[in-house]
């Protein structure tokens, strides 16, 4: 299943399924559901970048 999902939905979409279930029944459902998605393209690289924060000290004037 997983590398269905990689190549179908490539990390686009996550499903979660949870209780008492037959798992060959409910993979061939899940299949049944989404096969027909068009095959995943991969994402543009990104070209952001983040940096971290500066090191520094501080002063407020505060009146008491």
């Amino acid at each position: 299943m997983k590398a269905w999902h990689d190549r179908t939905i490539g990390g686009k979409l996550i499903i979660g399924i949870s209780g008492d279930f037959d798992r060959v029944a409910m993979e061939a459902k899940l299949r049944a559901a989404f096969e027909g998605l068009p095959t995943a393209k991969p994402e543009p690289p990104r070209n952001d970048a983040f940096p971290g924060p500066t090191p520094g000290l501080s002063f407020i004037n505060k009146k008491t």
